[in-house]
């Protein structure tokens, strides 16, 4: 899985992020370069906004039109304040996806129990009747 996919398989957003608590709308960004720093900020619509007042729908929008040839954004575009990658953001994000999706194991035979579940006894059946 590339650092793009979430455990769905879709492509992550920046609304994605957003929604998920890793980045905020407001949330200044930056593709440093050898002869200036290019400043944007994340709308609500998930979508980039720069100083200039152009609306870029992904990182990697922004950073082929800002360099003129087609690169990762997601690996060019860092958080103003902290410096860090939108990539390691993403990367997070998707690692925790993973960790709380459902194990994706073979069912056995007999069915699956746990703490939660009530498992009928002769007792239980008696007082269902009644």
């Amino acid at each position: 899985m590339s650092n793009r996919e979430s455990d769905e398989g879709r492509m992550v957003s920046l609304l994605d992020l957003i929604r998920g608590g890793y980045l905020d709308v407001g949330t200044e960004l930056v593709i440093g370069m050898r002869t200036e720093r290019l400043l944007a900020t994340i709308t609500d619509a998930g979508t980039i906004l720069t100083t200039s007042g152009e609306e870029y729908s992904t990182p990697s929008a922004w950073t082929k039109t800002a360099t003129g040839h087609a690169t990762s954004g997601w690996n060019r575009v860092r958080v103003a304040r902290s410096g860090v990658y939108l990539s390691a953001i993403k990367d997070t994000y998707s690692a925790s996806k993973k960790s709380t999706a459902l194990p994706t194991t073979a069912p056995s035979s007999s069915p699956a129990v746990d703490k939660h579940t009530t498992i009928p006894t002769s007792k239980t059946k008696k007082q269902t009747k009644q």
